[in-house]
């Protein structure tokens, strides 16, 4: 073979590694880990407000609260745990009313487990 086809040839090689590493795919991205939502809404977790710590009493937090988290996984209670009750009053004032996460976690046999943490 002459010397002007060995370049050729290695031209050729070269260029074919280049276009075909090329066309490789990417590997697949690392999936994202799911952020947990609460399926209900604030409206189903208003029985679940503790309204004694608003009023300074702590009476503990209703039996109604219980069903409202039946039927939901532990990652789901956190994320329901950790909403914030919006309410609006006359129209005029918006007011966030707390959760008693440890009252309520108590009166419905609840474990979130030791490591959830509210955002």
């Amino acid at each position: 073979m002459s010397h002007e086809a060995t370049k050729l040839v290695a031209i050729f090689l070269v260029l074919n590694l280049v276009i075909f590493a090329e066309s490789q795919p990417a590997p697949a991205p690392e999936p994202a880990t799911p952020t947990a939502t609460c399926p209900r809404n604030a409206i189903q977790l208003r029985v679940c407000v503790d309204v004694s710590s608003i009023i300074g009493v702590n009476i503990g937090v209703s039996g109604e609260c219980c069903p409202v988290l039946t039927g939901l996984l532990d990652r789901e209670i956190v994320a329901c745990l950790c909403t914030k009750v919006q309410v609006n009053v006359l129209g005029l004032y918006n007011m966030t009313l707390p959760l008693n996460i440890p009252s309520i976690t108590d009166t419905c046999k609840v474990n979130p487990g030791d490591d959830y943490q509210c955002p």
